[in-house]
């Protein structure tokens, strides 16, 4: 009964969250610049704090581009067509991760993934219902879909992890 009761009451408030979270999430445009060719290439990031920087998992750039090679950013808000301007801040060197900043125009209307952190933090439990938003690609206006499952597994190897019986979100999206 409790699993079904907290089930309901997540899908009911699902469609305000899904409205808030949107806001955190943006498609990333960038074109790595070689001697022979332009490569135009897209990712997908999470707004992490207020000055509208975005955070990109360590596979989204070639790792073999030099920083010089890396060329017109451009940051996509989910559902849109226009893209704006973003500065490439650089990689950190123990994660692999990369950082950018959107640009005046489109941090006024980012929320950072850091304001929905409320309440008390609890790890995730086999079977809990967990949710998160996939990007379709610039044909289609980067919208937003919705993508669901249930944790299927919980292991250490050698950080704890739970391992959902489908994806749950775009690549470098939060769930």
């Amino acid at each position: 009964v409790f699993a079904v009761t907290s089930t309901a009451r997540a899908a009911a408030d699902l469609p305000s969250l899904w409205a808030e979270r949107l806001k955190c999430v943006v498609a990333v445009e960038y074109v790595t610049e070689t001697e022979v060719a332009r490569q135009p290439s897209s990712a997908m990031g999470t707004v992490i704090d207020s000055n509208g920087t975005i955070i990109l998992q360590s596979g989204a750039i070639d790792p073999r581009a030099a920083t010089w090679q890396l060329k017109e950013f451009r940051l996509f808000a989910a559902g849109s067509a226009e893209g704006t301007p973003a500065e490439y801040l650089g990689q950190d060197a123990f994660t692999g991760w990369h950082f950018l900043r959107a640009g005046p125009e489109l941090r006024g209307k980012l929320v950072p993934v850091t304001q929905f952190a409320g309440g008390e933090a609890r790890a995730p439990a086999m079977a809990d219902f967990v949710w998160g938003i996939g990007l379709r690609g610039k044909e289609e206006d980067f919208a937003p879909y919705l993508m669901q499952s249930y944790v299927a597994l919980i292991q250490s190897v050698p950080q704890r992890n739970a391992i959902a019986q489908h994806e749950v979100a775009s690549p470098g999206l939060p769930v």
